[in-house]
């Protein structure tokens, strides 16, 4: 019988290498991660300079960076008025994702909107429609997609009930939910003059995310018909997180406008 002795120096020859790049790989993830989530912190509390500045520092060091520090970046530009700039990022982000991004054609809608460009708005949306029938869910079937998908198919004029079933439900559900999806929901509710679900959805979406100011302002504007002692509360908290809330400052001045406190508004 011939005896096969192990060799530690072979097998870690092909086995730490392995080992170390993916410990490696899973280090990057992490950092980025978390690196991602001050970035997104920053946008939340209006810190929209600092938003940029990381982003555009994850975006240069990254061989191939992800779709989501795009969206953020052009989120904070968009913000601060700087629609050239959003728009630059926009062809850099599709760029980098090989112009498959169902998610940035959505953003770049309104993006091509503040350029000018009514008819490139339009062809982003057929655009998405040409990418879903072409790769289905096989590569657009997770919640962050179907996000952005649901509102496509919304200005595609399909039925709001069905969207919010297939398309925003099981971003609402997944583990861990998707803040994008409980928005878009209480969003939809809020189009849809349905206020009592609106609340619920955007009460839902502060209960599992925090003092996030656009789950403020969405509750604040489903209770601005029935409570405005309520309505002005929520508005206060969510400019306490982030002062610069665009939103809620536009809500508390058209208030102050029909109260006819035009100095104050």
């Amino acid at each position: 019988m011939n005896v096969v002795f192990w060799r530690p120096t072979s097998l870690r020859r092909r086995v730490l290498p392995s080992m170390l790049a993916l410990f490696l790989g899973f280090l990057f993830l992490r950092l980025n991660g978390a690196a991602f989530d001050e970035a997104a912190e920053a946008l939340r509390r209006g810190d929209y300079g600092r938003c940029i500045e990381h982003c555009r520092n994850s975006i240069e060091k990254q061989r191939r960076p992800n779709e989501d520090w795009f969206l953020l970046l052009m989120e904070a530009q968009m913000t601060l008025g700087k629609y050239a700039e959003a728009w630059e990022t926009l062809q850099k982000g599709l760029e980098a994702t090989r112009e498959r991004s169902v998610r940035l054609y959505y953003a770049g809608r309104k993006a091509a909107q503040f350029q000018n460009k009514p008819e490139v708005a339009e062809k982003f949306v057929e655009r998405i429609d040409e990418l879903v029938g072409r790769w289905g869910g096989a590569v657009y079937g997770d919640p962050e997609n179907l996000v952005a998908l649901g509102k496509t198919a919304l200005l595609l004029g399909q039925e709001p009930r069905w969207v919010l079933e297939f398309f925003f439900d099981p971003g609402r559900q997944a583990d861990p939910p998707v803040r994008e999806a409980i928005l878009a929901a209480g969003d939809l509710a809020l189009d849809k003059e349905d206020f009592a679900v609106a609340g619920d959805s955007f009460l839902e979406g502060l209960n599992r995310f925090g003092e996030d100011p656009d789950f403020l302002f969405g509750l604040a504007v489903s209770l601005s018909n029935s409570d405005l002692e309520e309505t002005a509360a929520l508005l206060e908290r969510a400019l306490a997180v982030n002062p610069r809330h665009v939103p809620s400052l536009l809500l508390l001045a058209d208030h102050a406008v029909n109260a006819e406190e035009y100095r104050l508004a």
